[in-house]
This record gives C-alpha cells, structure tokens and sequence, in this order.
C-alpha cells in the first residue's frame, strides 16, 4: 500500500481536516493529547529504512496547530500507549529498550518529561511485564495504556502474570 498512517485533526464544527505529520516512508501513530490540547504526543519509526529497522521508534510531540515536531528522546526500541499527565509535565508509556534482540526483556512503564531529557523505567527494577500478555489460540488481550491519578503523582498499569493480566 501507498498510503501511511499519519497525525491529523479535524475540526468538530466545519469538519475540516488537517494532516499535521507527512512523510512518505513513515507512520505516525497512536496520537494523545496533552490535557490543556495544544500538544499531541505520538509514536513514530523516523530510521533511514523504518521496514527493516520496524523496532527503531521514538516518542515526538507536535503543535496541535502544526509546524516542526521534536522528539522526547527516549531509549531505542519497541513502544506504545504515551499519555501526557495530567499536570502536562511527563509523558508515560510502554516499552521496551533495544531492537530485535532484546524480545526476551519485559515491557517496561517508562516515563520522560515534556521537556524531553531524563526518562525513568519506573517498572524496571522489578520483574513484571507492564502489559497484557497471555498465550491461548484466541489472541491476547488488548492493551489499555498508562492512566496517571488525577494528581499526576501514580499511574495505573496492566502486568501479566502467571497467565493473568492485573492491574497494578
């Protein structure tokens, strides 16, 4: 296929679109708003060959008016699920460090500040898997991402277990 999946809003009133992100070797996806909206968060593959290097993903944030997007410079690898906190200082998520060898590592929940430097594996020092894994026939379970408390102080994560999923 031609087309990739890239960042757009849409105005609720005239329902007019606007693409925010373009390339057209990239997928931009999994947009998330920052709680006062002028910032969307979004996770992107920006390697010089994104196919072969499908692991090499990044966190950038973007104007929800448009104009140049900046990366939140976290560890390469594997990542999903961002949410601004509700405070707008950090940005939580899901992932995992290294590329293709580096599947044996638990998915961890990281989180960066807004301004971009500084992220911490809050999940890391323990041996959980910070998402829904199970092995049956029938899929796994679909992955809800980090919910940060109203205060912006603890986030609310899923962690397989023993062929579980719990919320932690």
């Amino acid at each position: 296929p031609e087309g990739k999946w890239h960042v757009w809003t849409i105005e609720s009133q005239r329902g007019k679109a606007t693409e925010l992100t373009e390339s057209p070797a990239r997928e931009d996806v999994q947009p998330s708003w920052s709680p006062d909206g002028q910032w969307i968060v979004f996770v992107s593959n920006r390697a010089d060959d994104p196919d072969t290097h499908f692991d090499e993903v990044d966190l950038y944030v973007i104007s929800a008016n448009g104009g140049e997007m900046r990366p939140l410079h976290t560890p390469i690898g594997l990542m999903h699920s961002p949410r601004f906190s509700p405070d707008g200082q950090w940005v939580a998520y899901i992932g995992r460090v290294g590329g293709r060898e580096s599947y044996w590592y638990n998915m961890s929940l990281w989180v960066v500040p807004f301004s971009g430097d500084g992220e911490q594996n809050l999940s890391g020092p323990h041996d959980i898997y910070a998402a829904p894994a199970t092995l049956n026939d029938m899929g796994g379970p679909m992955a809800s991402p980090p919910t940060w408390t109203k205060d912006s102080q603890s986030l609310y994560f899923q962690n397989s277990r023993h062929g579980k999923v719990m919320l932690y």
